[in-house]
């Protein structure tokens, strides 16, 4: 399947299009300067030629030299009346393919259309990203605030439920209960805790 032109290939061709016809109408006009200069070359030479056969008295030279030169006037006239022509048509490319130009106006709606949805779209997508990321960085927060008053087990039986196992742990300076704790936690005997008071 052909793959669709965008719009700024259809400008480009557009644009290549314009810049052809252009040159052509100028080539045209070129080429028609060239062969009026030649034949106002050809009168100019035929009219010397002729002041030359008028002052030999050569009527007939001279006949022939008018008659061609009225041909030649009347084929530079021509000439003249196709540069005019051609020099009306520079410049009106653009209109000559305006259909070419509707073309490209609706694909450039449409790129236009597409290019807004996109972005629509895109930032839809970053919100709901954005906001994910919020959701994330709550979580972490969250996270990091329980990491950050959290107890050790050990901890947590020091503050109330040591006493509920032996409620002789009251009687036990700080650091001792930890290590009341500790024993107890691994089996071992903590009498000798008590013996020492």
């Amino acid at each position: 399947m052909l793959k669709k032109k965008d719009w700024k290939e259809m400008i480009q061709e557009f644009s290549d299009k314009v810049d052809k016809r252009e040159k052509l109408i100028q080539g045209k006009i070129d080429d028609l300067q060239e062969q009026a200069q030649i034949i106002e070359t050809k009168i100019k030479d035929n009219s010397g030629r002729m002041i030359e056969l008028e002052m030999e008295g050569d009527t007939g030279g001279v006949a022939t030299i008018k008659k061609e030169n009225r041909d030649l006037r009347i084929e530079l006239e021509g000439i003249q009346d196709a540069i005019e022509g051609y020099k009306s048509q520079l410049g009106t490319a653009r209109d000559y393919y305006a259909k070419d130009l509707e073309k490209i106006r609706a694909a450039v709606n449409k790129a236009e259309e597409e290019h807004i949805q996109w972005g629509k779209d895109t930032r839809a997508k970053r919100d709901d990203l954005e906001s994910k990321i919020d959701e994330l960085k709550q979580q972490v927060e969250q996270i990091n605030n329980e990491l950050r008053f959290a107890r050790t087990i050990s901890e947590e039986m020091e503050w109330g439920y040591i006493k509920h196992i032996d409620p002789r742990v009251d009687s036990l300076k700080d650091y001792e209960k930890q290590h009341f704790i500790k024993s107890w936690m691994a089996g071992h005997d903590t009498e000798r805790f008590f013996k020492e008071n």
